[in-house]
């Protein structure tokens, strides 16, 4: 082989190299930092929500103690406990809307053990007077209760009650939720 074949060969493979780098590179998807994915804006926005409730709130409770002069020390007590916080709001997960479908089933007796015998989870049904009215969830098929349910039925209206277990135990339930608008409303223990 002449140096000129090798010379010349030298220099197409550097030049595709190059070339092939900067196409690489003009191919590169935006930067993590830009792209805001939806979960995350729809995440956001109950924050909002929450926050723009407490500024009001806050507002409220500016005016009160104005008021609470007027009338004396005895009010002060019940008013502050009328004005609270915000709770913390959390979007359904899929598994919720699975389990508020079962609820929404004819029972076909007492109690039906596993009802999603092919999900990572497992779900008892419990059923009174003829509807289900509680349900306990296993998120990790463990035989250990994550979550226990239940409904209550005001004016006509279902509200879905849900206790967690975060330490996976069984036994203790200290996080309490009420679904409202479709989005998980801690409640106080």
């Amino acid at each position: 082989m002449k140096f000129t074949h090798f010379r010349n060969l030298l220099v197409a493979g550097s030049m595709s190299g190059l070339f092939g780098s900067l196409y690489y590179c003009g191919k590169q998807p935006a930067p993590a930092s830009d792209v805001k994915p939806a979960a995350i804006t729809q995440a956001a926005q109950p924050e909002q929500k929450s926050e723009q409730k407490a500024d009001q709130k806050s507002e409220q409770k500016q005016e009160a103690p104005a008021a609470q002069a007027e009338r004396g020390p005895e009010s002060a007590a019940p008013k502050a406990a009328t004005v609270a916080g915000a709770h913390a709001t959390f979007p359904m997960r899929p598994l919720d809307e699975e389990i508020i479908k079962l609820f929404e089933q004819t029972p076909s007796g007492d109690k039906i053990k596993d009802a999603t015998p092919n999900r990572p989870y497992k779900v008892n049904l419990y059923a009174e007077g003829g509807k289900y009215v509680r349900a306990k969830v296993d998120l990790n098929r463990n035989n250990k209760w994550d979550e226990k349910w239940s409904i209550d039925e005001k004016g006509g209206e279902r509200i879905y009650k849900r206790q967690v277990s975060p330490s996976d135990d069984d036994t203790t339930y200290p996080d309490k939720f009420k679904l409202r608008h479709k989005q998980w409303e801690k409640t106080e223990p």
